[in-house]
């Protein structure tokens, strides 16, 4: 299911300030999602960690170093940490 990732914002401590078509916005914290190896060790840079782009033929959020998340894996993310603990 596309989710339609409107935008995307770099946030310190690698997170993303995401919005999403259906009006879900919020933050998903990646630090725990990301290999920073290979290709993705650049974005330890928070410099580079901020070319974030969104790219909205794939729904996915991505970087020029190569690596990329697509927007279902971000939204469940958000969601995540919009749900309320019990």
């Amino acid at each position: 299911m596309l989710r339609y990732l409107i935008s995307a914002e770099a946030q310190p401590g690698y997170r993303l300030y995401l919005v999403f078509r259906d009006g879900m916005e919020g933050v998903a914290e990646l630090a725990n999602h990301i290999d920073f190896d290979g290709t993705s060790a650049s974005l330890r840079d928070f410099r580079k960690f901020a070319e974030v782009a969104v790219d909205i033929e794939r729904d996915a959020v991505v970087w020029p170093c190569g690596t990329s998340f697509h927007a279902e894996i971000l939204y469940g993310l958000v969601a995540e940490r919009a749900s309320p603990m019990p």
